[in-house]
């Protein structure tokens, strides 16, 4: 695949690998445009301009990427996710006059170039901007404005001191997700029991947690899972760790059924 790119690269029209990507690797250009991302990423100057966003940034290199966080594509999508990236290396670190070897490692913290610059979103509604923290909470509103197309425009700084940017439709506050635990019941080998998406919210994100006791290994299954109304599939994985296990699980439609091999369990 690798060489097919590259023969398409040699001609007048390389860069334009397919309708949704552009590559251009003597001028190190990379563009995608989907229905549910859009981005940049390489060296630049001015504005470049997608079909659902525009950047205009100070930086000569950056990566930019729009992603839709629903089911619906960027056009239509009440939530969105912005992701800004520059240069990026630990403290003290060394690397040779070419860049070519890393010498030293260095040592954290990470040292990251911000993103700054104008992002232009060519949409027809009104949304609001939120920089993010490391673990994706919102910590501050952006003041946006209405440019002559009617789009929204808003200037990312270095004061945000971000990597990632929530974009909501005005109005928007999300499904509401309520999970409880239901059908809990001893086995011969431990516990089972179900949980169930009791609210709304189809893309959901929810953490089983299990603490035991004891130095026997615990086997965690996750079985019946609800992908989708009426869709469902069985997971055949295990997870094993002694004295505490938890499991992180995206997207759950409906419910899902756990089993624990474990004598010793909390739930």
């Amino acid at each position: 695949m690798l060489a097919e790119i590259q023969a398409k690269m040699a001609g007048p029209e390389a860069a334009n690998i397919t309708e949704q990507v552009y590559w251009d690797t003597s001028k190190a250009d990379f563009r995608v445009e989907t229905e549910y991302t859009q981005g940049v990423a390489g060296f630049r100057r001015g504005e470049t301009a997608l079909e659902y966003v525009a950047f205009d940034m100070d930086n000569r290199y950056y990566t930019a990427i729009l992603n839709s966080m629903t089911k619906d594509t960027i056009e239509e999508s009440d939530r969105m996710l912005l992701s800004v990236a520059s240069y990026a290396h630990n403290t003290d670190r060394e690397v040779s006059g070419d860049y070519g070897e890393i010498i030293s490692n260095g040592k954290g913290p990470v040292l990251v170039e911000p993103v700054t610059g104008t992002v232009t979103l060519k949409l027809d509604r009104d949304v609001e901007v939120y920089a993010l923290t490391s673990s994706g909470e919102r910590k501050e509103k952006l003041t946006t404005s209405e440019d002559e197309n009617g789009y929204t425009s808003f200037m990312l700084t270095s004061a945000q001191q971000t990597l990632n940017y929530e974009i909501c439709s005005v109005g928007y506050s999300g499904g509401k997700a309520s999970f409880v635990i239901e059908n809990t019941k001893r086995t011969q080998s431990g516990a089972e029991f179900e949980i169930r998406n009791s609210g709304d919210a189809s893309g959901s994100t929810i953490v089983v947690a299990v603490a035991y006791s004891g130095d026997a290994q615990v086997g965690m299954k996750l079985q019946n899972v609800s992908l989708a109304a009426g869709e469902s599939v069985d997971l055949a994985a295990e997870f094993e760790k002694t004295g505490y296990t938890k499991i992180r699980l995206f997207s759950i439609q409906d419910f899902f059924t756990m089993r624990i091999g474990a004598q010793e369990v909390e739930i």
